[in-house]
């Protein structure tokens, strides 16, 4: 349970507590039945609240585990014990684990258990509840599903992931959305196949709108707990805690506890399960004093079984008090709650009946657990470490869930427990009751206390009857000395003695420590399988808050009659056939078999093969598992097993008896009697003994070899064959040898040789011939000359066969002549492309015999051409039956005869070099030939390649000016013998020279410059003898200096071998010329001077082409071509045309020297280069009046000159005067 601490509440306790009293009932009349005391007000009726959907199915969104919740439980706690009286025994307490003079026991040990679900929370709360195909748990705060082999289908998730799932923020469902609170309850609707769950929120405080406290409740929209749920948030008014649910027709039940009052509420269950609006309606009563301080709680009724209440029945509230501390008589009192959906003010609460109860004393002795002053320390454990270990809380101030309702047809039963002092000791002990309403009312059909006297306490039961009225008590138990906190349960028989547990107490699972805290469990669950409704499902707290589930039942709840019969087929049998056990099972009812099961112990010597349906078999003995039965359900189970081919040994006949059990697991049988069968089958011989015979060789043999004949017996069964006998008979008109007579894999045989002979017998004793199994017996022989033996097998047993025609097989075996001819073929290992090879053919008979029209064929390889053949004996024929066909008839050639033939082809130069020419050749004749292995022979040639290059080269023109172009004629050559692939011309330029073309004799550009410097020209294959013509041109530089000899090298290559690289290089020289065409422009320009004019000439030396300055109006103009090699030395001369007086000099060109004794200025140039010009610069004043100057000036060079016409130039001047010295 999750609680809440006495002293966060205690203002609102007190307002709780004087509240209480508008609800306290009156006294109670000490008779067992009381009068009807009716609810003073009327319900609290609820406005609708929405349900809403999850989105995904849970399996989609589980595994999100919650944390654990906090304990409390502080609500109506007073913190001073009250005394009760003076202890004494229970009167009905049962003080053996199971009374003597009952039925056999019959509770069976747990049918399932594993482990539930550890949050770690302290108590967990654990309950959970069974449906057809799963179990589900609810602890706090977490839900997990199983299956009934506890399997997990769901693994542990918070229960507000639910909401989660289902509804978005601020939609009404904030409070189940945000908290994890717990005191979770599951149960499962057996009416409409849907599951119910519950969580509360936090009692503490009032979170919810308008002041309310949210109580989060969600219905299955299938039977299946994975799926999709309809999710609710009811606001309830008052606080609660602890709530426990029934499930009725009309409504879901539920009760709370509220401090100083017990709360009664109904949903409208209708509703729910449509996800559809619901209301609620409630009332509040007083919850009494009880132990110490400790107020009482009140339980709903939860409907069991097919059959629901009557039409109308109220929802029966129980509650349990203790006259020690209540007042009165020890009594329970029972409220009926009647809901009117229509008109909720016609709902009514009404205590209506009391039944007074054999004396109790639910005072256990407890002290105050100091964590929150509540009375909680009641039951001891072992003390750990030698000390007294932390003590347990009983919870003896209430009924435990759950209160379980059924309706018998002729009575209804309401069964339900509580703990209490058995010994007077303070010794818990479990009190159960059942009441029974027959139509006038409810009264105590039987109660008791279950607490045998070995010392150990026995509490927080759950209690819960099954269809045929057999109650069982689940519990925990601990005691001061060895007994750890566990779990155990125990149960009655709905005929054993009133008032008593007789079925024995079995272990659930044993406590391994003790608990650290006074909580303990806060409540159990114990629910029946609504399959056959005889199957109690039990979970509850051990070992510090971890939970266990498990099962169990009382056999004869589902009694049954089941009935086996057994045939077989064949009867008889043969040793060594399959035989057919067919099992018949019916269940004659009245109930469902459940976890039915076929047992068959094989006859010892047989083999099981299979069984349909599907059988274990362990050690012979084979477990059939038939499921679930419904009465008058029937199932067929075929055994079918072999029955050994030697079962019988040497004996004629036998029998074989096999017998079947059937069983339900846990289940009664009315009629044990037909559970079993017998069928006797008797066992007979038949061995079929076959011979079959394979000689070899298929043909015939020859001369002087061996041939065999196999004789195989086998045995087709189906039994063993005992004492088998083979004879044969070996005959032939020409004599024959034995060499050998064998078995395999077992036996004799006499005799097992013979020198030639026309005649022999023998005859093999094999023995048993298992069924299935095969003797081989190989006769060899042999023959000097030609000879046709035949072999006659016969084959008996002293076994009856069946079938004799297939006792007798035959064969033959033939020896003929024979030649072994052979072929031996020689040829070069390598070959070069282009040039012949030869093969040598030696063919030798090594038969026996002569071998008849030899031939010889021969196909030569591709790449090839046929030359020449010749042959020692016989003649040849090429280009038959194919183009490249050799056909040598050698004739007849006796035993040991030679012939040899040699054949000359020529290799094709264009044949790849690495190419592997293979030749095969083959020889036949008309004789057989025992040895094909020698008949054909090859040989392998490697091809080389071998390509003889060489070029040429030539110059034009030669002498060559320089700046003018060279071309060189290159020719390459190949001398063979093979075709040359990939030849490539690879030219060095001289300096001086740059590339300009390269192509063939097409004008094809063939050439690249692949350096600086370095051409190369791909010319591709050259066929032997053939050539590729390359011309190369280039520019010789105009700078290259007259005189100078050009030497350009030219190498041929390729892929193919060279055997002479001598003559892959040639060579060229060429002379260079220079020649520079100089022409010179002379201008004249006047300029203003002081104290007289100046002029400025101009002499401009051209190695360019064009014409002088003032060409247009010049008559007969200086023009030149210039070049084409560039002018060395270049010298202009310009004598001035008067005196020193009258031209002064003023200025020079760097280059440039005046001579004032000759009037001369000399101007020069290293070199201009072709296609340049250089400037020179002259300025002088003229003196005095001069009147018309001319000035010729003119150029000479160490380069020649081809036209020296234009090598002078001269500029006339017109001045006007000066003011000079004259």
């Amino acid at each position: 349970m999750i609680r809440r601490t006495f002293g966060a509440l205690l203002g609102a306790l007190l307002v709780l507590q004087v509240g209480a009293a508008v609800f306290n009932p009156p006294a109670e009349r000490t008779s067992q039945t009381s009068t009807t005391t009716r609810s003073k007000n009327g319900p609290y009726v609820s406005s609708p609240f929405a349900g809403a959907r999850t989105i995904k199915p849970l399996r989609d969104f589980g595994g999100r585990p919650g944390g654990s919740a906090a304990p409390g439980e502080g609500l109506g706690v007073s913190t001073t014990a009250q005394t009760a009286s003076t202890p004494q025994p229970d009167p009905v307490a049962q003080s053996n684990a199971g009374a003597g003079g009952e039925a056999a026991q019959e509770l069976t040990p747990p049918l399932v258990s594993f482990a539930g679900q550890n949050t770690g929370a302290n108590p967990p709360d654990p309950n959970g509840d069974v449906g057809p195909n799963d179990y589900v748990q609810m602890v706090n705060t977490n839900i997990q599903v199983w299956d009934k082999q506890g399997n997990t289908r769901l693994a542990s998730t918070a229960i507000n992931q639910i909401w989660i799932n289902a509804t978005q923020p601020g939609t009404g469902f904030d409070q189940c959305r945000n908290q994890n609170a717990g005191d979770p309850i599951v149960l499962y609707d057996q009416q409409v196949d849907r599951w119910m769950i519950s969580q509360f929120t936090n009692p503490n405080s009032a979170t919810g709108p308008g002041g309310t406290f949210p109580m989060c409740t969600a219905y299955s929209q299938t039977g299946d707990p994975t799926g999709n749920w309809f999710v609710y948030q009811f606001n309830l008014p008052r606080s609660q805690d602890y709530m426990k649910y029934g499930i009725w027709p009309d409504g879901l039940y539920m009760s709370t506890f509220e401090g100083g009052n017990v709360g009664a509420y109904v949903f409208d269950r209708a509703q729910m399960l449509s996800g559809s609006p619901a209301t609620f309606q409630s009332f509040s009563i007083g919850a009494g004093n009880g132990v110490n301080g400790r107020r009482n709680r009140i339980l709903p009724s939860d409907w069991d079984g097919a059959n629901p209440p009557p039409a109308g029945a109220p929802n029966y509230f129980t509650m349990m008090l203790d006259g020690a501390f209540d007042g009165g008589n020890d009594r329970l009192e029972i409220r009926e709650f009647h809901t009117d959906w229509v008109n909720p003010a016609n709902s009514t609460f009404n205590l209506v009946t009391t039944l007074n109860t054999a004396a109790f004393d639910s005072d256990l002795g407890c002290t105050t657990w100091p964590t929150d002053g509540v009375a909680r320390q009641c039951i001891p454990q072992p003390p750990v470490g030698g000390n007294p270990s932390q003590r347990l809380d009983a919870l003896a101030n209430r009924l435990m869930a759950r209160l379980q309702y059924r309706n018998f047809g002729d009575h209804q039963s309401i069964v339900v427990n509580h703990t209490v002092d058995a010994d007077g000791n303070n010794r818990a002990g479990v009190r159960f009751y059942e009441l029974r309403n027959t139509g006038t009312g409810w009264s105590i059909f039987q109660q008791g206390t279950y607490a045998p006297t070995d010392g150990v306490h026995r509490w927080m039961g759950a209690t819960a009857m099954d269809g045929k009225g057999n109650i069982a008590i689940g519990y925990s138990v601990s005691d001061g000395t060895s007994v750890f906190p566990g779990l155990r349960y125990t149960a009655r028989h709905s005929t054993d003695a009133l008032g008593s547990m007789p079925q024995g107490e079995q272990t659930l699972i044993a406590g391994t420590q003790a608990e650290n805290t006074a909580r303990w469990g806060d409540y159990a669950g114990l629910t029946v399988d609504p399959v056959d409704d005889c199957t109690f499902w039990f979970t509850g707290e051990r070992d510090n808050s971890q939970t266990t589930i498990g099962s169990f039942r009382l056999p004869s709840c589902s009694a049954t009659d089941l009935r086996i019969t057994k045939s077989d087929a064949p009867d008889p049998v043969y040793a060594g056939q399959d035989l057919t056990y067919t099992l018949n099972v019916t269940n004659g009812g009245p109930n469902t078999a459940y976890a039915v099961t076929a047992t068959d112990v094989l006859p010892a010597g047989v083999t099981l093969l299979n069984t349909t349906p599907a059988c274990t078999n362990v050690a012979g003995t084979l477990t059939c598992p038939l499921g679930d039965m419904l009465p008058g359900a029937t199932a067929t189970i075929a055994i079918q097993v072999k029955v050994p081919s030697g079962y019988l040994g040497n004996a004629p006949s036998a029998t074989i008896s096999n017998t079947a059990t059937v069983a339900a697991g846990n289940q009664s049988d009315t009629s044990p009697g037909n559970n079993s069968a017998t069928a006797t089958t008797t066992v007979q011989s038949s061995a079929d003994l076959a011979v079959t015979k394979v000689c070899q060789p298929n043909g015939p043999a020859q001369a002087g070899t061996s041939g065999y004949c196999d004789i195989h017996v086998d045995n087709l069964g189906p039994s063993d064959a005992i004492n088998a006998t083979l004879t044969d008979v070996l005959t032939s008109a020409t004599p024959f040898s034995v060499t050998s007579v064998t078995v395999t894999p077992s036996g004799t045989c006499a005799p097992t040789t013979s020198g030639p002979t026309t005649t022999f017998s023998t005859t093999c004793n094999l023995g048993t011939e298992p069924a299935g199994s095969r003797s081989t017996i190989r006769i060899t022989v042999t023959a000097a000359d030609v000879a046709q033996v035949n072999d006659v097998s016969t084959v008996s047993s002293s076994t009856p066969d069946p079938q004799n025609p297939n006792n007798r097989a035959t064969g033959t075996i033939s020896f003929t002549g024979a030649a072994d001819l052979a072929i031996d073929k020689t040829g070069p290992s390598s070959v070069t492309a282009g040039t012949q090879m030869q093969y040598s053919i030696a063919v030798q008979n090594n038969g026996p015999s002569t071998a008849r029209s030899v031939v010889v064929t021969d196909t030569i390889p591709q790449g090839t051409s046929f030359v020449s053949v010749s042959t020692s004996q016989g003649s040849c024929t090429f280009g038959q039956p194919g183009a490249r066909d050799l056909r040598c008839n050698l004739g007849d050639m006796t035993s040991a005869a030679t012939a040899t033939i040699t054949v000359v082809i020529f290799v094709a130069p264009d044949v790849p070099p690495g190419t592997i020419l293979v030749n095969d050749s083959a020889v036949s004749s008309s004789t057989d030939d025992p040895n094909n292995a020698n008949n054909r022979d090859s040989v392998s040639t490697t091809v080389n390649g071998s390509a003889d290059l060489s070029v040429t080269k030539t110059d034009s023109p030669d002498p060559v000016t320089a700046g003018n172009l060279l071309t060189y004629t290159i020719v390459a050559r190949n001398g063979g013998p093979s075709t040359a692939v990939g030849v490539v011309a690879s030219d060095v330029l001289p300096a001086g020279t740059t590339y300009v073309s390269g192509v063939n004799g097409n004008g094809q550009t063939i050439c690249t410059l692949v350096q600086t410097g370095v051409v190369q020209c791909a010319l591709g294959t050259l066929q032997p003898s053939g050539t590729a013509t390359v011309y190369l041109t280039v520019r010789v530089s105009p700078s290259v200096p007259d005189g100078t000899v050009l030497r350009n090298a030219v190498t041929v290559s390729s892929d193919t071998p060279d055997p002479n690289a001598a003559n892959n290089t040639a060579t060229a020289d060429t002379t260079v010329r220079a020649e520079a065409e100089l022409w010179i422009d002379k201008q004249a320009v006047p300029r203003s001077g002081n104290p007289s004019p100046v002029i400025v000439y101009s002499l401009v030396v051209h190695n360019d082409a064009g014409c002088e300055t003032d060409a247009q109006s010049s008559p007969s103009p200086n023009c030149g071509s210039g070049g084409p090699s560039d002018a060395k030395n270049v010298t202009v001369t310009d004598t001035l045309p008067l005196d020193a007086k009258k031209l002064t000099v003023q200025y020079l060109s760097p280059q440039c020297t005046y001579a004032k004794a000759t009037n001369t200025v000399t101007c020069t140039s290293e070199n201009v280069p072709a296609g340049a010009s250089v400037t020179f610069v002259i300025e002088v004043q003229a003196q005095g009046s001069v009147g018309t100057i001319s000035n010729t000036a003119t150029v000479n060079s160490a380069t020649p000159d081809p036209v020296a016409g234009n090598n002078t130039n001269a500029a006339t001047l017109v001045m006007k005067g000066g003011t000079g010295k004259k």
